[in-house]
Parts: C-alpha cells; sequence; structure tokens
C-alpha cells in the first residue's frame, strides 16, 4: 500500500523540515515540501512581522513553511488525506518549461552530490528561496 503520510524531521536542531512519504512502508521515497504562497489558504497577516519578511516570502523556506503549517514530528506517520491535514489536486498543470531544477542549496560537504539537480521549482516563482534556482 502507498502510504501519503508527513514525516517531519528537525535540522540543525532548530528548523522543522516537512517531507512527505510516497511510498510503501520500507521504501525511502519522500518528496520535501520547501516553500509555499499566503495563496495556499493559511491567514498569515502577523506572520510577516514575526519571520521580519515580506508577505510572500514568510513561507519562503522549507523551516518557515513548517512553522506557518505548526507542523512538528509528532504528526509523523498520520495521513494526508484525513479531514484535518491533508493535501489536495487542485488541477493546477505545469509544462515542462514551468519547473527548473538546480543543485540542493546548503550542501557543499557532501562531494560531487552537491551538483546534482535534485532541487525543483516553479520557475520564477515568488516564494521560491533564493538563490533562486539558475538552470
Amino acid at each position: 500500500m502507498v502510504l501519503l503520510a508527513p514525516y517531519i524531521h528537525i535540522c540543525y536542531g532548530i528548523h522543522p523540515i516537512f517531507n512527505v512519504v510516497t511510498h510503501a512502508e520500507g521504501i525511502p521515497n519522500a518528496v520535501s515540501i520547501r516553500a509555499a504562497s499566503e495563496d495556499a489558504g493559511w491567514e498569515c497577516i502577523s506572520l510577516h512581522l514575526y519571520f521580519s519578511v515580506p508577505r510572500h516570502r514568510v513561507a519562503s523556506g522549507p523551516g518557515r513553511l513548517a512553522r506557518v503549517l505548526q507542523l512538528a514530528p509528532s504528526f509523523n506517520g498520520t495521513s494526508l488525506l484525513a479531514d484535518d491535514f491533508y493535501i489536495t489536486d487542485d488541477g493546477l498543470i505545469f509544462s515542462p518549461t514551468d519547473v527548473v531544477a538546480s543543485p540542493r542549496m546548503g550542501i557543499d560537504s557532501v562531494g560531487e552530490v552537491r551538483n546534482y539537480p535534485c532541487r525543483f521549482s516553479w520557475r520564477d516563482h515568488i516564494a521560491v528561496s533564493y538563490p533562486r534556482p539558475r538552470i
């Protein structure tokens, strides 16, 4: 059975990171959710003051996104098909030119892997954290 479950881990002992497990139990497949824009449906009027960033940047990185969604490791393994916390398909379709692949950020110490294009984002989307992909 394929899972659709959150896995939240703490990076550097500080930042919660939101991942979605996308395969059967015991098979390590997941997608890291790294940003969202305020049109995603949450009220974040005061959060931009907390983060000292413009509203469109409130969830512009993985740590900020997890804080906006108030995610914690206690969510691990719950269903993302439940009524209180879920992922839905809004019908948005991307063309290949809308998606940009680039190397991940902040992993300079891992040798050749640091150059692999494992970071995918929506080209020129305002919520993509810097540096914006150039590939």
